[in-house]
């Protein structure tokens, strides 16, 4: 039941690492927030589903980082009606805590053994240098 856990946890904790990617400041766009909000809003309904499973209690460090995530997608999420100029901000930090779960998740499942990506901020020295 443990690994079970463990690997049906992966293909969710992969969707919240590509949202991960895609709330990252060099990919955000304004325009795309509605479609954010019906997927994190399906990514949470889909970590909730996954918490709702038999608890062993070998499994609490991990049911409780899936559970911190359901929380942060859920209550975390910034308010539609924010002016214009803090939406960016807002999302930068709801993607920063959403980060953290992510982490803690993603430590509890490679000690089972379920491979999955760091996040890695985006470098943009690299982005931006310019070849001779």
């Amino acid at each position: 039941m443990e690994t079970c856990l463990a690997i049906q946890s992966q293909p969710a904790a992969l969707e919240l690492h590509r949202l991960l990617r895609d709330l990252d400041p060099s990919q955000f766009r304004v325009e795309i927030e509605a479609a954010l909000r019906t997927r994190i809003a399906e990514m949470a309904c889909t970590f909730r589903r996954i918490c709702e499973r038999p608890q062993n209690p070998e499994l609490e460090e991990l049911h409780s980082a899936l559970t911190d995530i359901a929380d942060v997608l859920c209550k975390e999420l910034p308010a539609p009606e924010l002016p214009t100029e803090n939406v960016r901000e807002a999302w930068g930090t709801y993607r920063k805590r959403l980060g953290v779960a992510y982490e803690r998740l993603s430590l509890r499942l490679r000690a089972r053994q379920v491979a999955l990506p760091s996040l890695r901020p985006t470098n943009y020295a690299r982005s931006w240098s310019v070849v001779d």
